[in-house]
This record gives structure tokens, C-alpha cells and sequence, in this order.
């Protein structure tokens, strides 16, 4: 399993890097390799008949399925590769990779508040394992905004707009929240 689940990442490392030695590649990791390569050229179709092939060659293969989701993806087919990666996170539970994809290509519901509560505290562990990252903290602040979060909106806010008095502003938020899962998170910027 494991050398099987390596060929694949060669193959799609390759793919992606336009790397590597292409006749080393057989059987569905060429197919794969060559779905990638169709991908980026342009052709969506003949990709996505090549991956399709391999999914349903390889039943509850979640990492080609992952990688459909991906072309997907980068083709602006956000709803299809949502439900990809939905799929994809029922079997692999704690993968970031998916959830990221899943929280930054979602659609927000203005008029659902809970919805939009349960997205919000669902997906927190998102900012732990991407503390940097724009797009995260950017739909956060959407969201934070959408639900009269206040507190999270100044958070939000000052991590995006870069506030030269970052850290006063976090100690004094720390200080007066009364948001746990808020104070979890400035713990990680101060």
C-alpha cells in the first residue's frame, strides 16, 4: 500500500513539477501522470475521462478522488470540487488539506446564521494549522462579519491590515473576551 500510495505522489509530483523520468511510469500512475498533464494543458475533458477511469478502477481510491477535486478546482468548478472533497473528507477525516478546500471554496449563506455559526467554530482548527494564510483568514473575517462578531472582526482586521500595535490590541482583546476558543487563537499571534 504504502509504495503504491508513493508512486502515485511521484507521479503527480512529476506531473505538477514537469520533473522526472516519465518512462519509469506504468499502468494507472501514467494514466494519473498523464490526467495531471491534460489538466494543466488545457484539456478538462480528456483529463477528466483519464481520473474518472481510475476511480472507477480503483474504487474508494480517495486520493484520485482528491486529485479530481483539485482539477476541479483550478477549472472554477468549486461546487463539483467541493462535493469531491466532502467525499474524500468522510474517509480521511483529519486531512487539512481537504478541509482547507472545503472552507475557502465554500460559498458563505448570509441569511443562515447557523449555518454559518457551526462553519465558523467547525473549521477553527484551520487557523492553528494555517496561521498565515490569507485566504483562511480572509473567509474568517467574512464570516466573523456576517455573524456580528465583533470581537473577531478587530482580531481579523488586525492581522489582515498588518496593525503596528498587533500585540497591544491582542492583549487587551485577551483580556476582555470572553470567547474561549478566541483566546485559544491570540494565543497563537502574541
Amino acid at each position: 500500500n504504502y509504495q503504491r500510495e508513493f508512486d502515485f505522489i511521484q507521479a503527480k509530483f512529476m506531473a505538477y513539477t514537469d520533473s522526472g523520468t516519465i518512462t519509469q511510469l506504468k499502468g494507472d500512475k501514467k494514466i494519473y501522470y498523464d490526467s495531471i498533464q491534460l489538466s494543466k494543458s488545457g484539456d478538462l475533458l480528456a483529463s477528466l475521462k483519464k481520473i474518472n477511469f481510475l476511480i472507477s478502477k480503483n474504487k474508494n481510491d480517495y486520493f484520485i478522488e482528491e486529485t479530481k477535486a483539485d482539477i476541479l478546482l483550478s477549472y472554477g468548478y468549486n461546487k463539483e470540487a467541493i462535493k469531491f472533497y466532502r467525499k474524500v473528507l468522510q474517509a480521511q477525516p483529519k486531512n487539512n488539506y481537504v478541509k482547507y478546500n472545503i472552507f475557502v471554496n465554500s460559498i458563505l449563506n448570509p441569511i443562515d446564521y447557523e449555518f454559518n455559526k457551526n462553519f465558523f467554530l467547525n473549521n477553527l482548527n484551520l487557523i492553528k494549522y494555517f496561521p498565515k494564510n490569507q485566504n483562511i483568514l480572509i473567509k474568517y473575517y467574512d464570516l466573523a462579519k456576517l455573524l456580528k462578531y465583533n470581537e473577531w472582526i478587530l482580531f481579523f482586521e488586525t492581522l489582515l491590515f498588518h496593525n503596528k500595535n498587533a500585540n497591544k490590541i491582542f492583549e487587551q482583546l485577551n483580556k476582555q473576551t470572553k470567547d474561549y476558543n478566541l483566546k485559544k487563537i491570540i494565543k497563537l499571534y502574541n
